[in-house]
Parts: structure tokens; sequence; C-alpha cells
């Protein structure tokens, strides 16, 4: 687990979520993503996903792995970058073109986090 790609992928983990986070904070600080409708899939899409992931965790205690911290600690990450993914996917669809592109930085930005997430999962699970 302590290897020098190990290090390398949590580095670019971490910088990559605050790099999300930021694009998702400015996004919704943006006046035509504050006032665009939100459907219902849109505020319910949170506590669905967060559901899913207590329902995994508990899963995952029941099980005997010796794994199970570990993987309840990356879903519990990956949660929220979920979240803000389908969210930006659903405001996207305005007919709005800069917002548009405003939510395909965080879309981006999600995918670039699960491309490192699954081998660092991967890492650290072994």
């Amino acid at each position: 687990m302590n290897t020098v790609i190990f290090n390398i992928l949590l580095a670019l983990f971490c910088l990559l979520y605050i790099l999300h986070f930021s694009f998702w904070f400015r996004l919704k600080k943006y006046a035509p993503f504050k006032n665009s409708p939100q459907s219902r899939l849109y505020t319910f899409l949170a506590p669905a996903i967060v559901a899913v992931c207590v329902i995994a965790i508990g899963l995952l205690f029941i099980m005997d792995s010796g794994v199970k911290f570990r993987l309840s600690l990356m879903i519990v990450f990956t949660a929220p970058i979920l979240i803000t993914h389908l969210r930006a996917a659903i405001a996207a669809d305005q007919k709005d073109e800069s917002l548009t592109k405003r939510c395909c930085l965080v879309r981006m930005t999600s995918i670039l986090l699960y491309l490192t997430v699954i081998p660092l999962t991967i890492i650290y699970c072994l």
C-alpha cells in the first residue's frame, strides 16, 4: 500500500477532489444556475445516493471481509463526487451555453476522479 504509485494516486486524488468541489461551489453561486428551476430528480438525487451508500456499507459490514473498512471509506469519499456529477449533468440540460460549459468542468473533473479512484481502490484493498 505504501508504494510510489499509491502515493502519487493519492496526491492526484486529493488535488482533483479539491478542484472538483471548487468548480461545484462556483457553479452553485453562478446566477443562471441559481435561477434555473430544479427538477424532482435533482432534489431527491442526493438522499437516494446516500441511502444506496448506507445500504452498501451495511452489506460490507455484514460480510466478513478484511477490506470492509477500506471499501466503506472509499464509498464515503466517492458518494459526493457521484452526487455532484449527476447534478451537473441534470443542470447541463438548460438552454444557457455558459452554464453548460461550467457544468462540463464539474463533469470532467468527476470523470478524472473516477479514473484515479479505481486504481487507488484496487491498490488500497490489496
